[in-house]
């Protein structure tokens, strides 16, 4: 079973893992409903494709919800989207790189991460970008505030538009747990909000990372 699971993570040690676990829970939970114990075998099997694929469904919403995407004119079916591309994130990679807000390898890695979000080990992305795992690990965390960044001020359609993000500013502002700080929500205002110059104070550039990031949680999600 252990490489049965193996095979359904796609050589992910970690998904295999959380497949493996929740197969086991869910079998001996249910494990009395089984009548005919002769199919254990292949009832054992049906649960961790289930299991696997309620996983990796999870992993692929956690990770949107993360680099903070969502083609929300796709979903409402507008024509007139704009970027008109059935690949939204991708497109947004590409368009920061373009502006300059990503290098060559951080475009390269978080393209390969997108496509490939189960793949904890990061071997797809390692093979994909030709560069050692930890490298692409750094340059993901690297390119990922830069991103949030970018989207929130270039693209902000992406997440429901202008309005949507100052609703978020407020909640973020207000909420009661890992709250902006004072220099963050002056940040966030004056260059998001207000779309004004960069104040280039002492850590601004840090304060404005950890502020969309912090924004990013409060948006109306529709996954």
């Amino acid at each position: 079973m252990e490489r049965y699971c193996r095979r359904l993570a796609q050589g992910s040690d970690a998904e295999a893992d959380e497949i493996f676990s929740a197969t086991a829970l869910r079998a001996w939970r249910g494990f009395g409903s089984l009548r005919d114990h002769s199919r254990f075998g292949a009832w054992l099997a049906h649960i961790a494709r289930r299991e696997g694929e309620h996983i990796s469904r999870r992993r692929r919403i956690l990770l949107l919800r993360e680099v903070a995407f969502l083609d929300t004119h796709a979903a409402n079916g507008d024509d007139r989207a704009d970027p008109p591309s059935k690949r939204p994130i991708e497109f947004l990679i590409a368009d920061a790189h373009a502006h300059g807000h990503l290098s060559d390898a951080e475009r390269s890695v978080m393209r390969a991460r997108v496509n490939w979000p189960a793949d904890d080990g990061w071997e797809r992305a390692s093979s994909a970008c030709g560069l050692p795992r930890d490298a692409c690990a750094v340059h993901w965390l690297r390119g990922l505030p830069k991103l949030r960044v970018y989207m929130l001020l270039a693209r902000p359609e992406t997440v429901g538009g202008r309005d949507a993000i100052r609703a978020a500013y407020e909640r973020a502002k207000a909420a009661a747990l890992n709250a902006l700080s004072p220099l963050e929500a002056e940040t966030f205002r004056h260059e998001i909000v207000e779309r004004r110059p960069p104040l280039r104070r002492d850590g601004w550039r840090d304060a404005l990372r950890g502020a969309c990031a912090k924004v990013i949680r409060h948006l109306d999600w529709d996954l």
